[in-house]
């Protein structure tokens, strides 16, 4: 288990991928209007996502997690 606040989605480093795939789907031409054309749009944008973009998510949580103990859960900047 990773030890971070509960309710922290800021520092999970999923939730800026999540949103890079919302914006690709939502760019579509025309949005998905059921849920198998919905998962295949998810699939497709998935796809679409460079590892990079993925791992640069991931490479700053050590960062942040030094952060957050540096200010005892507190808020901060990162």
């Amino acid at each position: 288990m990773f030890p971070h606040p509960p309710s922290s989605p800021d520092i999970n480093p999923i939730e800026p991928v999540w949103h890079k795939l919302k914006k690709i789907i939502q760019a579509l031409p025309h949005p998905p209007t059921t849920i198998p054309k919905l998962i295949k749009a998810v699939h497709t944008a998935w796809d679409a996502l460079e590892i990079l973009d993925i791992d640069k998510y991931v490479d700053t949580m050590s960062d942040k997690v030094q952060a957050i103990l540096e200010a005892n859960g507190g808020h901060t900047k990162f």
